[in-house]
């Protein structure tokens, strides 16, 4: 089009910005003449291209199972569900089924983008990267901050980069990228809360050592601040295992590198997590 164009053209109003995809109502299209009218139901679809049948492509089950697994709902959940295994995993690790739940929810929010081409390799790889700076920070150099904040910040990117496309060139990519943030912090935070809840009920019915693969403890029963009392560690410590009070035996985990099973430690914080340091 040219200047020239000019007067063969009415002005009715910018629609959309130009940085956006023009997108129309029906009647939107109809007043501005880009369509010749709105086909509402079979028969006037009929009419209208001259046919005398029509035949309707159904969605498969797998479409439909993959548009349920890509609705916000089941995306928060599955966020839930692999943020509480990976802490429950952490905190008292044993048989290894809560990583097994973990993989699976993770499996989930990468497999159904994979379904519809919608999947992109950096969200698996941010979200690998992130699971393995975290465990070095509490597994290997706890206290140094560096190493679980990077962590934390690929882990919730590659979460967000499941709920989106996957094009980040895309124009609408801010606005996915907003929801996506949304859903991930709604289901980081549910599955905070639950995590923390179980590992409370866990430490106080002494159930955690149900699920951690070691001799069954004697149970404790302190009634006072077991800060600054001296025991020994009757498992390795990596980071957590149980450890000996003077024929009182509790779970605990190191607040250093990790511990070998004979070492005299000292308790050094007591609350839901207790945490000892080997003896000078």
């Amino acid at each position: 089009m040219t200047t020239d164009d000019r007067d063969r053209f009415e002005v009715l109003g910018q629609v959309v910005s130009n940085d956006r995809l023009l997108t129309l109502k029906p009647w939107q299209a109809e007043a501005y003449g880009l369509s010749a009218g709105i086909v509402a139901n079979d028969d006037e679809l009929k009419d209208f291209l001259g046919a005398s049948t029509i035949f309707r492509l159904e969605p498969t089950w797998s479409t439909s199972l993959v548009k349920v697994l890509m609705s916000w709902p089941v995306r928060v959940a599955c966020i839930a569900i692999f943020v509480l295994c990976m802490m429950i995993e952490m905190a008292f690790p044993g048989t290894g089924w809560f990583g097994l739940g973990g993989a699976a929810a993770l499996a989930v929010l990468l497999g159904s983008p994979m379904l519809i081409g919608a999947a992109s390799w950096w969200d698996l790889a941010a979200i690998i990267l992130g699971v393995a700076l975290i465990a070095v920070e509490i597994l290997i150099i706890p206290g140094t901050i560096v190493a679980g904040l990077c962590g934390a910040v690929l882990l919730l990117l590659g979460l967000v980069g499941t709920v989106m496309s996957g094009d980040l060139t895309a124009m609408d990519s801010t606005d996915q990228f907003v929801r996506g943030g949304l859903i991930v912090l709604t289901g980081v935070g549910i599955g905070w809360a639950g995590a923390w809840r179980l590992m409370r009920h866990l430490e106080g019915s002494g159930k955690s050592r149900s699920i951690i693969l070691e001799p069954e403890p004697t149970p404790a029963t302190p009634t006072q601040s077991l800060v600054g009392l001296k025991g020994t560690a009757l498992t390795d410590l990596r980071p957590s295992g149980v450890v000996d009070l003077n024929g009182t035996t509790i779970d605990a985990v190191c607040s250093g590198r990790w511990i070998e099973a004979g070492t005299t430690v000292m308790v050094t914080r007591d609350g839901i997590v207790k945490e000892v340091e080997p003896c000078a």
